[in-house]
């Protein structure tokens, strides 16, 4: 009941802003009254147009990056930071009101890298290829019915209006990472073309960290502890290609394709050791390790939209195809093995490959009957084959001997059929949204090594979602929503193979799991109408089968961490935003959120709770000479997540410089962040059936980069989109709670 009061309250004084808050962004002159004849006289305009930096509608908000100054020399993650609804923490985990279960798009479709390695891809992607950032967080029954968060979606420069041919190229480089990039725009006729392609450097300073994990239901060993150190370095290469031919008026074609790939390197080093209750030593080893993590994601796209009378009514047919290629090598090296129960420690090699097969057709018709009803209907079909082999061995004598029991080569299909509908009204201030999507998946796991069990289950799952909006003014709107999501497990999650690679720890995925489901309803008001505007909402959430991996000890002391649907979770939240412009050119942004979440889990006797918040700061100013400052900050804490729980909140802080040179075809830039405190200390605890670990973290937090964009050419039209696309976005991304001791991550 107090939460729905401060909510009361705190709409109520949005309410108020709105009364005073009608200043306008641009900037107008006007000449002096005549005093003789006591007539104004209009003896010339001045107007200074630029677009809102913050751009709401009933489903979503606009981020435009390209009116950001900071977009000069910061990567998208680092622009992320300030988007409403967002945060990101010190280890550049992206939540959406404090939510980990959303989807991020590129160009209005999923991108099979930003799936699993989307911290990597977007921290080589600079800022200054980005127009704007989307956050939809009413995606409607025509999205894939997962994402209880919504969706991030991030529009490139592919889709700005230029004429001719552009052409924008740029470097930076810091402490932590360089980068160059290119992009251009070209337009023949009636085909357009675009073109983008970044390379990326990442060499972060070493981290430490510390591990301790207490038995508490056995009296010897009664503690292990870990230090462990690592330095990771890497590179990553993005590029995409579209191009849009439109014959006539009725027609239009497009073709994309996009690649990823990167390469990282790791070298870890740990001194492991058991204690008794008395504190005294009685087993340790050293060992260090050798690793290396391929990826490599290959997608294409072809799409036909045909309009009818006018381009509102249309039918859109898309194919899409995806590939995409985990590799991971490791070497692990056992050193001054000293007591360990089970003898001298083998050295170990380990090899995965997670190859992917993804074949999508869809088709969406869009029929406005009028300028106040809408229909939207679509069926989609998914083809998904996901393959893996993991390959272990112990050196034996100078040779790598395989491990038998753990070699598994194993082979995952899904096959998704869906169909939706979705109704849109429009009743002067009252927009009302509503919709169905029905989808069946036939799905299993098939072992082509002996001695495991085939799998195969066929799921059902009719998905609701309705929206109701009232605009207040042009500027301002309330509304409510509910949707549901369901979410099914990855191929990883599924993988049965064991991880042996810490002694006394084992990992494993389960290949029973099956789909999770959540339900979700908010509501807000937003004022974005004058100089000082923002947004507040609050919502209830609630997720049952959980998928989330968890650790507990068997009976011989071993910690084993795997996966399963375990239990449910609910929670509410309050989110809010203020962006205020005193003056042409000044901006300030502050956003904040505070939630709360309950775990209830009888499969391991687990019942825990807890709060978790954010907050963050911006301000930018522009001068006529076209510098453009930046300052932002931000504090974030986790709280609990099942066995999880954060006992250190983030917090980072930054500053940019930038300058635009010969009519703003050349910006230099400058850009530094946690100067003060170049090192991050995350302190969290993880409790299981069993046993209590708890985690010290250190690792290097302070940057500072440079860098240089040069445009080239102009250009006033851009590569077309079809109004639909093909979405897939159905898969859990194998995120979760923080893992045990050699867990899965």
């Amino acid at each position: 009941m107090r939460l729905f009061k401060l909510l009361l309250t705190i709409f109520s004084a949005m309410a108020a802003f709105s009364a005073f808050a009608d200043e306008p962004n641009d900037s107008v002159v006007y000449a002096p009254t005549d005093s003789i004849s006591g007539i104004m006289e209009l003896e010339g305009v001045e107007v200074t147009a630029r677009k809102p930096l913050i751009q709401t509608e009933a489903d979503r908000l606009t981020y435009n990056v390209d009116e950001d100054p900071a977009a000069a020399s910061n990567n998208v993650i680092e622009m992320m930071r300030k988007v409403p609804m967002l945060s990101v923490d010190g280890e550049d985990n992206v939540k959406l009101k404090g939510e980990e279960n959303y989807k991020i798009y590129l160009n209005g479709k999923p991108d099979p890298t930003l799936s699993s390695n989307y911290k990597e891809v977007l921290r080589s992607m600079p800022a200054s290829t980005v127009k704007k950032i989307e956050v939809i967080t009413e995606p409607g029954a025509k999205y894939d019915a997962e994402g209880l968060g919504g969706i991030i979606n991030i529009i490139t420069f592919s889709g700005t209006r230029l004429e001719g041919y552009t052409v924008n190229l740029g470097v930076y480089a810091g402490n932590t990472s360089a980068s160059e990039y290119l992009y251009g725009t070209i337009k023949l006729g009636n085909v357009t073309l675009s073109a983008n392609y970044s390379h990326n450097n990442s060499y972060s300073p070493a981290s430490t960290s510390n591990n301790t994990l207490t038995y508490t239901e056995q009296t010897s060993p009664y503690q292990w502890i870990r230090n462990s150190r690592s330095k990771n370095t890497g590179y990553s290469n993005y590029g995409s290609l579209q191009m849009s031919w439109e014959p006539d008026t009725l027609n239009l074609f497009t073709v994309s394709a996009n690649l990823w790939q990167g390469n990282y390197k790791g070298r870890p080093y740990s001194y492991s050791y058991y204690t008794d209750r008395t504190g005294a030593t009685i087993a340790s080893y050293n060992y260090r390790g050798d690793a290396r993590n391929d990826y490599t994601n290959v997608g294409a796209q072809a799409n036909w939209q045909h309009n009818f009378s006018s381009p509102e009514r249309n039918i859109v047919l898309s194919y899409k195809y995806d590939y995409g290629h985990s590799l991971s090598d490791a070497d692990y090296f056992y050193e001054d093995v000293v007591n360990f129960p089970e003898g001298d420690l083998p050295d170990k090699r380990v090899h995965s490959k997670y190859p992917t097969h993804e074949h999508t057709f869809q088709a969406d018709y869009t029929n406005p009957f009028n300028k106040k009803h809408t229909l939207e209907i679509g069926a989609k079909y998914i083809l998904r084959q996901n393959y893996g082999d993991t390959y272990n061995a112990v050196l034996q004598d100078g040779l790598w001997i395989p491990d038998t029991p753990n070699c598994i080569d194993m082979k995952q299909f899904q096959d998704v059929g869906s169909v939706y509908a979705s109704y849109i009204g429009k009743f002067g201030k009252l927009m009302t949204k509503a919709g169905l999507r029905y989808e069946f998946t036939h799905m299993g796991t098939r072992f082509r090594t002996p001695g495991h069990t085939d799998f195969t289950t066929n799921l059902q799952d009719p998905v609701p979602s309705a929206l109701i909006s009232w605009r207040i003014n042009d500027a301002s709107n309330i509304k409510a929503s509910y949707r549901m999501s369901i979410t099914r497990p990855a191929v990883s999650q599924l993988d049965p193979t064991m991880n042996t690679a810490s002694p006394g720890a084992l990992s494993y995925g389960n290949p029973d799991l099956t789909s999770e489901n959540s339900h979700y309803a908010s509501l807000s008001y937003s004022n974005y109408g004058g100089s000082l505007g923002g947004e507040i909402s609050a919502g209830y959430s609630r997720s049952n089968n959980l998928i989330t991996n968890y650790s507990f000890v068997d009976a011989e002391g071993i910690i084993r961490t795997t996966y399963g649907n375990m239990g449910h979770s609910e929670g509410v939240n309050l989110n809010a935003y203020l962006n205020w412009r005193p003056v042409t050119g000044l901006a300030f942004n502050l956003s904040g959120g505070a939630r709360y979440a309950h775990f209830r889990c009888p499969q391991i006797n687990l019942d825990s709770d807890g709060w978790g918040s954010n907050l963050y700061f911006s301000a930018d100013y522009t001068l006529p000479s076209k510098w453009e400052f930046g300052l932002y900050g931000g504090w974030y804490y986790q709280g609990v997540y099942m066995q999880y729980r954060s006992n250190t909140a983030s917090s980072w802080y930054g500053l940019s410089v930038s300058k635009n040179l010969w009519n703003d075809r050349v910006t230099i830039s400058l850009s530094a962040s946690d100067f003060f405190e170049p090192y991050m200390r995350y302190k969290s605890t993880i409790t299981g059936p069993g046993y209590v670990q708890q985690s010290w973290s250190r690792y290097c937090n302070w940057s500072i980069h440079t860098g240089v964009r040069v445009r080239l050419g102009s250009l006033s039209v851009s590569v077309k989109q079809t109004a639909k696309s093909v979405s897939n976005d159905d898969l859990s991304s194998g995120g979760g709670q923080g893992s045990g001791q050699g867990g899965n991550k």
